[in-house]
């Protein structure tokens, strides 16, 4: 198996692996493209005594722009804002644009109920931050979709926690890419030491000193052979 690497056949496995890979990848965009999931964490902060309820959202999907609908907070169990925290100066929600292509998210209150514009663009997460009044207080997210769901947000699935599906569609593409180019990279070495090596075997043709002239000794050896009269 090592031999292949190391003759002439070895550029032709490189371009073949190469192009399964290639196409492998082309064909993962366009499957991949179809999902369009939405996942989100709550997570517990204290910050000089202050209790936060830190809440991540990320838009998993490659294509799907989340561009319409509300994200809506409410105390969980309760059918009032009593959770919440209303600090002397500033908000009660705070928004944080964590990683890719960032939206302004307005937030109101609408009774005991805040919301926010739910605006994600794919591949990438924001944070928001609710001032609560213990750790104990638990926060509902829901997400309410504007108008016809299926129109807009065609199959999306919102949940909490991460899953598997999230998973490959943020990490499958990139070792994917990955390995693409690093198949790429392979075959332009390989091409770069047979040109060097090639380089190398004219230039020693070319200053390779020719053997000297060695005087050569002939031998001669003479027989006499007697004659015999009958």
């Amino acid at each position: 198996m090592a031999n292949v690497w190391l003759d002439a056949t070895a550029p032709y496995v490189l371009v073949a692996a190469v192009g399964a890979t290639g196409w492998v990848v082309n064909t993962s965009v366009d499957d991949l493209k179809q999902a369009n999931i939405i996942e989100f964490e709550i997570k517990n902060v204290t910050a000089e005594g202050q209790h936060f309820k830190s809440i991540d959202i990320y838009n998993r999907s490659l294509a799907h722009n989340l561009a319409s609908g509300k994200f809506s907070f409410r105390c969980a169990g309760v059918t009032t804002a009593d959770c919440f925290a209303a600090p002397d100066v500033g908000s009660v929600i705070t928004f944080i644009p964590l990683s890719g292509v960032s939206y302004n998210s307005n937030i109101e209150s609408d009774g005991p109920i805040f919301k926010a514009d739910a605006r994600l663009a794919p591949q990438s997460a924001v944070r928001y931050e609710i001032r609560v009044k213990s750790a104990q207080d638990e926060i509902m997210l829901l997400y309410e979709p504007e108008g016809d769901l299926g129109s807009q947000n065609p199959g999306i699935i919102f949940r909490r926690g991460e899953s598997w599906e999230g998973w490959l569609i943020a990490n499958y593409l990139g070792y994917l890419t990955r390995t693409f180019f690093g198949l790429i990279c392979l075959l332009a070495l390989w091409f770069a030491g047979a040109f060097v090596a090639i380089g190398l075997q004219w230039y020693g043709r070319r200053t390779a000193v020719p053997p000297p002239n060695e005087p050569k000794t002939l031998r001669v050896i003479i027989e006499q052979r007697g004659s015999t009269d009958d």
